[in-house]
């Protein structure tokens, strides 16, 4: 397929593409950066498309492996970081004043963060921050299977740490 096809195909689908982005997210902002980050996935992988398989089963399977990485990538946070909107002891942009459980809450998640090794605590933290995989192993210089196996570590760590102040 040619890449003028390729681009009319997928222009062709995006109304379907947008309907299905809709029913995975429920939110029209969120269906729109979804579909965008379909179309922009399916445009940078056209090489990978192969003429036996249908268009339409690629692009959804496309949408839909996007759609789950975005929500693990947010579960991750939530689960790690205890639903609040901070990094590492840091307010994200619009947080306003920070009560002082938060800001308890803040400094015990910088002194756990803290404890993780740092071959575990850089990978994790430009996971949490949106680098992907092969990007954070492409800075780091390590293969991406250490990357993925770092993260886990220093999620792992992390949850512990945070259970045993829970518990204290």
């Amino acid at each position: 397929m040619s890449t003028l096809e390729f681009q009319d195909q997928l222009s062709k689908m995006r109304v379907s593409l947008h309907r299905f982005a809709l029913s995975l997210t429920a939110d029209r902002d969120d269906a729109d950066d979804l579909l965008q980050d379909t179309c922009l996935k399916a445009l940078s992988s056209r090489e990978k498309f192969r003429e036996n398989i249908s268009f339409k089963s690629w692009l959804f399977t496309i949408m839909k492996n996007t759609f789950i990485n975005r929500y693990r990538r947010q579960g991750v946070r939530h689960a790690v970081m205890g639903g609040m909107a901070y990094t590492a002891g840091t307010p994200s942009p619009g947080v306003g004043h920070e009560s002082p459980e938060r800001g308890l809450l803040s400094d015990e998640i910088s002194k756990a963060l803290a404890s993780v090794p740092e071959a575990w605590r850089q990978p994790f933290l430009m996971h949490h921050h949106g680098y992907r995989y092969h990007e954070i192993a492409e800075h780091l210089r390590i293969p991406i299977g250490t990357v993925k196996s770092k993260i886990h570590f220093a999620r792992k760590a992390l949850q512990h740490q945070l259970s045993e102040l829970r518990y204290a």
